[in-house]
């Protein structure tokens, strides 16, 4: 079970109990993804999409330094040409400690949005993607699933103890004929 506590996640895992083992499947991760094209650029790459065409021209890096968080605003510079006309939009990757968010930009005259899905320095690459408002958002459930034979034997195995400690204290304190003796004389 995964419950939300304002943007934080709190797992629960969930155990499914019976005679011969117990599962355990605990979640590890929920990931709110939409279906859509994505491809990567280099820098100067152009990309033809519908009647887009698209050219990578550079990266815009806002790094906001504040004692609460450190964020870092990536943005990817795009030329979009369509019918001749060239207009230029930025979608942004923005990173707060380990959490990234996506800012969309709404390609002109349509209903689609271009996201910066990630980007490598390394390889001098940014891997783009196309959403539509038309799509429905899909959860992935990432979750650790654990088996644990036998655990009622566990159980099994602390009654018996028990059991077999009170036999034992009846036996020495009740049964042996000399502690009768001396529990009648207390009572006399």
């Amino acid at each position: 079970k995964i419950e939300t506590s304002g943007k934080t996640l709190i797992k629960q895992p969930a155990i499914l109990r019976n005679w011969w083992r117990d599962i355990y499947i605990s979640p590890q991760e929920v990931i709110f993804d939409k279906p859509g094209s994505t491809f990567e650029l280099t820098k100067g790459d152009t990309f033809n999409y519908n009647n887009y065409q698209i050219l990578f021209r550079d990266l815009e890096v806002n790094h906001n330094y504040d004692q609460i968080t450190d964020s870092v605003e990536i943005g990817a510079i795009l030329e979009v040409y369509k019918n001749n006309e060239m207009e230029i939009i930025i979608p942004f990757l923005k990173m707060e400690g380990n959490t990234q968010y996506r800012e969309g930009v709404t390609l002109p005259g349509s209903k689609e949005k271009i996201f910066l899905n990630n980007v490598d320095p390394s390889q001098g690459t940014v891997q783009l993607g196309f959403d539509s408002e038309s799509f429905t958002t899909v959860e992935v459930l990432i979750a650790e699933i654990k088996f644990k034979p036998f655990i009622s034997v566990l159980g099994l195995g602390a009654l018996l103890l028990i059991i077999g400690i009170a036999l034992a204290v009846w036996r020495r304190l009740i049964s042996n004929p000399q502690n009768k003796k001396m529990l009648d004389r207390k009572r006399k």
